[in-house]
């Protein structure tokens, strides 16, 4: 039958059974969520659906309907993706898998704030969280990292990504200048401002932000994090409330408070933009794109200003 959204459109588990009993073809309610409906053949599921109304993931398909092209909407998340406590665990435990593989490697000569470091810190911090987010997607059958919207972003979705990182940098620029009026330590960035990183510790942690991190932190936080908060808590607060923890996650040892509710702050902001993204798409192509613009340009400001010093 081939894949639709990475996963066989023939699978057994929720299907109804292809015996006697089985009902007559035709149109029913979609037992993977990706579509209202989904046309049963009256032995298994096809590939034919009907579209939703999505208007920032809309396109037209030429398979997708018995007669002709028609306008469907592209596979989103699930919405009912349960595991609050594994998320959260995951989370902590993800925190202290950083701290410690930071600690391994200064035992092993590694300085704070060098390349070794923060590259093996930040594999426990990812690793942690995507052993989360496979956990929790993969309790039911047939379970996939893209239940949680986990999907290669559309050319719609780049040209808003984009936009929403540009608007998110100046947003949370104007956001530091008015935390470090209230937390005036050091300007208030301990990697690169009070630290003054070499160029390679700024490439590797450019690189780390600019590829992996879209990836990964948009999986776990907007992904799973606020999927789940959103059944207990609603929307709006399931957004702050993830933003909040997408912020604490960038805090790192060695940072006064001052240091660490500047950073962590603005970064908060970056995590209420792609929040609003993955709720308004419901899926984190977008978010995944205004977290690269973002970084990217924190990059190359911060390659600027060490190139003028």
């Amino acid at each position: 039958m081939g894949l639709l959204g990475g996963r066989q459109t023939n699978v057994q588990s929720t299907e109804p059974s292809a015996s006697p009993n089985a009902p007559p073809p035709g149109w029913y309610p979609d037992p993977w969520r990706l579509a209202p409906t989904r046309w049963w053949d009256g032995i298994a599921w096809t590939g034919f659906t009907t579209a939703p109304s999505a208007p920032l993931t809309s396109s037209y398909s030429y398979d997708s309907h018995p007669g002709g092209p028609v306008e469907t909407a592209l596979p989103t998340a699930r919405d009912d993706v349960r595991g609050g406590g594994v998320a959260v665990l995951g989370f902590f435990a993800a925190l202290a898998l950083s701290l410690i593989c930071a600690q391994l490697a200064a035992a092993f000569g590694a300085a704070p704030l060098t390349v070794p470091n923060l590259v093996i810190s930040v594999a426990g911090l990812w690793t942690g969280l995507c052993l989360a987010a496979y956990a929790v997607t993969h309790r039911r059958p047939g379970g996939s990292i893209a239940d949680l919207g986990l999907r290669a972003p559309t050319g719609n979705e780049i040209g808003i990504g984009i936009g929403i990182g540009i608007v998110g940098i100046i947003t949370a620029s104007r956001v530091a200048i008015e935390l470090r009026h209230l937390f005036p330590d050091n300007g208030g960035s301990h990697l690169f401002v009070s630290s003054a990183p070499s160029y390679s510790v700024v490439i590797t942690v450019g690189f780390l932000a600019c590829v992996g991190a879209p990836i990964v932190e948009e999986l776990y936080f907007r992904g799973l994090v606020q999927t789940v908060l959103i059944r207990n808590l609603g929307t709006t607060p399931a957004i702050i409330v993830q933003a909040m923890l997408f912020g604490l996650a960038h805090f790192e040892l060695g940072m006064t408070f001052d240091e660490a509710a500047v950073r962590c702050g603005t970064v908060m902001v970056l995590g209420l933009f792609n929040g609003w993204l993955r709720v308004r798409t419901g899926r984190l192509g977008a978010g995944m794109v205004a977290h690269a613009t973002y970084n990217v340009i924190v990059t190359v400001i911060t390659l600027a200003a060490l190139g003028g010093h």
